[in-house]
């Protein structure tokens, strides 16, 4: 099973001293990555074998040139270590003397970090000095990356060093150099738990068939064209819409379940009317088509819609104009982007009269995206989706500390599955409320009455 969508924190050392092998630097290496360990597994539940503390004193050697992070002209943008931009970690230790010439280089760096270097970087990595130096050293003009929280705090490193020499010797630890321990150590905890945080919120959006259909809703993301989303109820087609309409303002996308519209109701829901239109119309109201305009309509479930309302929805998409009923002659502007989802097989729904054919032309001409079942899926996709649901699902059990086994895993990824995604989640939440005797789920922990859900004869 592939990592690469596995909860990671880098955290970027950047020192002179971080790869010397005295004993003193040592000891603050091992106790940083020690600190950052702790913290991940407290916050996520989680041991992973994997790199988390990178160490790199401001320049590189690439085919024996040597490149610097802070040039004539700034911040390097082609520095990386280990791969990753700098702008990119998740959390950057800034010393400020990095030896002879060098003296002021983090001070330096600071002030290089002005709106025009980070727009130009994209830079998002929170800054924490870990120097000899107080407060009144930290360059004039810092105070912007103070209030937009890229520069967090500043630690004197010898207290740290010192707090680490008093424990091993098992001395007294001072007041103060505690208190720089404990402000190093709510830094770590604060800002894995923002990003544990973003990392669940972030789940559904890979609730769909991997890579391929990804770079599809890449490409399509910022295009006005319409989309059809096709596929077995429980495949994630909701959370690939969401994925394509994030970038929307949140009153300009309109989500309607087809399945609830009644036609006798469809021309008040989708075109709105006017005061006085009817008994109750007390006053003007917009419909769902106008309410999107300029944003995105996302219609679920759209072959559920009658007939009738079929051809009406279709001289809107035609004509992008509505008129609210008890209006005689002013058309209203709806030039929005439309969305539709089905779990139908529309060919087969049109053969059989349920759907109108001008209407499936108009849409499957588009964009389409068909999402597969679970269990059809590449196996490596299918574990990473299974993983990340059971990481979402033990979070809001406050199970974090539990873990999937590689056989349960390998069972609900390769066999079909009634309801798909969704009766997975519902699965692990069951079993994961209902365990007891570890904290590891296993395939026998499947409770019997969610058998019924792997009969592929179910509704047959």
């Amino acid at each position: 099973m592939s990592k690469t969508n596995q909860f990671q924190f880098n955290v970027l050392w950047l020192d002179d001293e971080a790869y010397k092998e005295d004993d003193r630097n040592t000891q603050l290496r091992e106790f940083l990555l020690e600190q950052i360990e702790a913290i991940k597994y407290k916050v996520t539940g989680v041991k992973e074998d994997q790199q988390s503390l990178f160490c790199n004193d401001a320049s590189i050697e690439i085919s024996k040139r040597k490149i610097d992070l802070l040039t004539s002209k700034g911040l390097n943008p082609s520095f990386q270590v280990n791969g990753i931009s700098i702008s990119k970690f998740d959390l950057i230790l800034l010393d400020v003397n990095f030896g002879e010439g060098r003296e002021t280089l983090g001070l330096d760096l600071l002030k290089a970090l002005d709106n025009k270097q980070k727009k130009r970087l994209k830079w998002t990595a929170p800054i924490v000095l870990l120097a000899n130096i107080d407060s009144a050293a930290i360059p004039q003009g810092s105070e912007n990356l103070i209030e937009d929280g890229t520069l967090l705090q500043l630690i004197n490193k010898n207290s740290i060093l010192a707090y680490l020499h008093s424990k091993q010797s098992k001395k007294d630890i001072l007041t103060r150099h505690l208190w720089d321990v404990t402000q190093l150590q709510k830094v770590f905890k604060d800002k894995v738990q923002q990003k544990y945080n973003l990392w669940l919120h972030s789940l559904d959006s890979i609730l769909i068939d991997g890579d391929e259909v990804d770079s599809y809703i890449q490409r399509i993301q910022d295009q006005a064209i319409d989309v059809i989303i096709t596929g077995q109820s429980g495949t994630g087609k909701e959370q690939v819409f969401n994925k394509i309409a994030e970038h929307y303002p949140k009153e300009k996308v309109v989500k309607v379940n087809c399945a609830g519209i009644n036609k006798e109701l469809f021309e008040i829901e989708f075109f709105g009317y006017s005061k006085g239109s009817f008994t109750g119309a007390d006053s003007d109201r917009m419909g769902f088509c106008e309410s999107a305009d300029g944003g995105v309509l996302f219609l679920d479930e759209i072959a559920e819609l009658e007939l009738s309302t079929q051809a009406k929805l279709l001289r809107v998409l035609q004509e992008r104009q509505v008129r609210r009923v008890g209006e005689i002659q002013e058309s209203r502007s709806a030039d929005f982007r439309l969305i539709a989802a089905t779990n139908k097989d529309l060919v087969l729904e049109v053969k059989e009269g349920r759907f109108r054919e001008d209407l499936f032309f108009r849409l499957i001409t588009n964009i389409r995206i068909e999402l597969k079942p679970l269990h059809q899926r590449n196996q490596d996709i299918s574990c990473q989706i299974i993983q990340r649901i059971f990481s979402k699902v033990a979070s809001k059990l406050d199970k974090s500390n539990y873990t999937i086994s590689q056989d349960l895993l390998d069972y609900l990824s390769t066999n079909k599955i009634q309801g798909n995604i969704r009766s997975i989640e519902g699965i692990l939440e069951s079993m994961l409320s209902l365990k007891q005797e570890s904290s590891e789920l296993r395939l026998s922990d499947i409770p019997n009455f969610a058998q019924i859900l792997f009969d592929d004869n179910l509704f047959e």
